[in-house]
């Protein structure tokens, strides 16, 4: 029943804020999993999430990662973003912002982090300004360190050739198993 209201949360919220939500239903396990199939849990100091939703990539994260490591996680929606900071009131190592990914460089800034060991993001990319992705991928090279990586799910190949330009490699995966399917993108820098 609980997960049932919870999907129902996310929608209600996804339908109200469309431009920043982009999907109309959670990621599912599969989804999930294919993500962070090459986070290397047991190295990563820094984690960088953007795009919280209802938390269900964040909690496997945390699930996952070594006690040492420090999750940042944002969120733009306010909702959301309550939902969430009280689903993992908990784990001391989340630092749950509420703002844009837009603005991670500054967030970063106040919190004396100047490199990432991995970038998760749900970010409708397709649905923001060409203006906007340029600035937002100005950045991520910047504070990706090397041996990690940027990973980007989406529901169209609209951004491979973009991504390929910003990032030294880019592999691509892809699950049937998600409401709708979505592809994967595992970017590196070198």
């Amino acid at each position: 029943m609980k997960s049932e209201t919870n999907q129902l949360k996310f929608f209600k919220e996804s339908i109200k804020s469309m431009k920043t939500s982009g999907s109309i239903a959670p990621s599912s396990k599969y989804l999930i999993h294919k993500c962070l199939k090459n986070v290397d849990f047991d190295k990563a100091e820094v984690i960088l999430e953007f795009g919280v939703g209802d938390g269900v990539i964040t909690e496997e994260i945390l699930r996952k990662v070594n006690p040492n490591c420090k999750v940042i996680a944002i969120e733009i929606n306010e909702n959301l973003f309550e939902f969430s900071r009280d689903k993992f009131s908990e784990h001391t190592n989340l630092e749950l912002v509420l703002g844009s990914a837009f603005d991670f460089d500054k967030i970063l800034k106040d919190k004396g982090i100047k490199k990432v060991d991995y970038i998760v993001s749900s970010l409708p990319l397709s649905l923001f300004k060409q203006e906007e992705i340029d600035v937002l991928f100005e950045k991520i090279p910047e504070y990706l360190s090397k041996e990690g990586s940027y990973v980007q799910y989406q529901y169209s190949l609209g951004k491979y050739a973009y991504l390929k330009k910003v990032f030294d490699k880019v592999s691509v995966d892809f699950t049937l198993m998600n409401a709708p399917p979505a592809l994967i993108f595992t970017c590196f820098i070198s």
